[in-house]
This record gives structure tokens, sequence and C-alpha cells, in this order.
């Protein structure tokens, strides 16, 4: 059984500030590991983590979950297409990546 909770944060002003410079550091990580990716031509995901997960997390001072969605987000960004043989969504904007969007989603910017 999965139970759903909906909340809403009301952060102090000093809480959003922390919250804000997070969103901006993990947006800052996933165009990293982008060009990682890219770099190193390695993109399956398990492959990926390898490869990046130490760097991140010393780099950009983000917990691991947001390192590992980040990754994540990249990884599935960089599809073989199986048709063609060619990468698909190499140009991907990772500014919308997941852990972004669900800290936007639960989060008001009022």
């Amino acid at each position: 059984m999965h139970l759903t909770l909906k909340l809403k944060l009301n952060p102090s002003p000093p809480q959003r500030a922390i919250l804000r410079q997070t969103i901006q550091r993990a947006n800052e990580a996933c165009n990293g590991v982008r060009q990682l990716a890219w770099d190193n031509q390695t993109f399956r995901q398990f492959d990926l983590h390898k490869l990046a997960y130490p760097w991140m997390r010393q780099e950009f001072d983000l917990g691991a979950q947001i390192v590992i969605r980040c990754i994540a987000k990249v990884a599935n960004s960089y599809k073989l297409d199986n048709a063609t043989g060619t990468l698909t969504g190499a140009s991907i904007n990772c500014a919308s990546s997941l852990p972004i969007r669900l800290f936007c989603l639960a989060f008001h910017w009022s």
C-alpha cells in the first residue's frame, strides 16, 4: 500500500535562500555531469554514476539523493535510438532536471 502526502513548504527567508542556492547548485551539477558524460562518451546511468558521483558530491556539496537524481536525469537525456544508432537528447537543458522541478513544485516563490 502506498500513501501519498501533499504538503506545502513555508520556509523562512533564510531557509528560502538556502533552497534557492541548492537548486542553483543542482542545475550546475546537471550541466557538469552532462559535459562529463559527453567528454568521456559515457552515457549509461550505471557507468556515469561511477564516473560522476564522487566528483559531484565533493564539487557541488549536494546531498546523495539530489546527486543520484541529477545523474539519472542526464543519463536519461542520452538515450540511444535503436533504429538509427544515434544518441538523442544530447542538447538537453539540465536546468529543467527532475530534482529541480520537484523542488519548484513543492516550493512557492512568493
